[in-house]
């Protein structure tokens, strides 16, 4: 998978047991944010505000990384249609 220029890489910081489960290769040169993902879940907890903004927008990504795949197991049409015959 190719991520665009913007994409986010990762949400197993969100979730116990808060491990990485995959890995990723860049193959030309890239720049990273990379945060402390315990102190964030602190900061999420002590301002609901912020843990809700955070967790609304990583399920929107989480979403759409899961509709691609099941568009790429099923042959489903992004739109969401299944082509002819299916």
């Amino acid at each position: 998978m190719v991520l665009a220029d913007d994409a986010v890489l990762g949400w197993s910081w969100l979730f116990p047991p808060y491990r990485w489960h995959l890995t990723a290769t860049a193959v030309q040169p890239t720049t990273l944010v990379v945060f402390d993902a315990y102190r964030l879940r602190g900061e999420m907890s002590d301002n609901p505000e912020l843990g809700y903004q955070l967790m609304r927008r990583f399920a929107a990504l989480m979403f759409d990384r899961l509709h691609a795949i099941r568009v790429q197991l099923t042959n489903e049409s992004p739109g969401g249609r299944l082509p002819a015959g299916r």
